[in-house]
């Protein structure tokens, strides 16, 4: 089990990458431009914000 402050840690930016993915989806763009957009910006993999936004 991950420790507290980690587990803080990653729920902050996994709600940061879940608006901004969803931001950009309001805004229009696709699915996989916006989820390459959100990877490159949190420097993390498109499957990490799949997973996140589908609450994996």
């Amino acid at each position: 089990m991950l420790t507290t402050p980690l587990r803080k840690q990653l729920e902050a930016r996994n709600k940061k990458i879940r608006n901004t993915y969803a931001r950009l989806l309001k805004r229009g763009a696709m699915a996989t431009a916006a989820k390459t957009a959100v990877a490159q910006k949190f420097n993390v993999s498109e499957t990490t914000v799949y997973n996140v936004t589908k609450g994996v």
